[in-house]
């Protein structure tokens, strides 16, 4: 499969017109498709308020570093997002990002 084509759509073009960033299809779905990364994020869309690292831990059970690791990659992709309470980061659903994903997926219905 030359030049990067499923169905018409290049897998590579990245989703810089979205996100500002170099991240192609397949780095976001690469990230989303981990089981853990996909528990963080129903987790965090469940739980609506933020949750710290160490909330994130001990709703998945996992340790806090595999946890950071794993938020660390959402981040990239912009799928979660933070914002600062003291010297504690919280973490939410980046409702945005996910809405223009699945924008970006659905066109290969067409």
């Amino acid at each position: 499969n030359s030049g990067g084509m499923i169905l018409g759509i290049s897998y590579e073009r990245n989703f810089n017109a979205m996100w500002n960033l170099d991240i192609t299809l397949i780095d976001f779905c690469e990230v989303l498709g981990d089981k853990v990364r996909f528990e963080i994020i129903e987790k965090l869309r469940d739980n609506g308020g933020g949750m710290s690292i160490a909330d994130i831990a001990r709703v998945t059970g996992i340790s806090i570093s595999n946890a950071i690791y794993h938020v660390e990659k959402l981040k990239k992709v912009k799928l979660v997002r933070f914002n600062m309470r003291g010297k504690t980061a919280y973490y939410y659903v980046n409702s945005e990002s996910i809405r223009l994903a699945r924008m970006e997926l659905l066109k290969l219905e067409e």
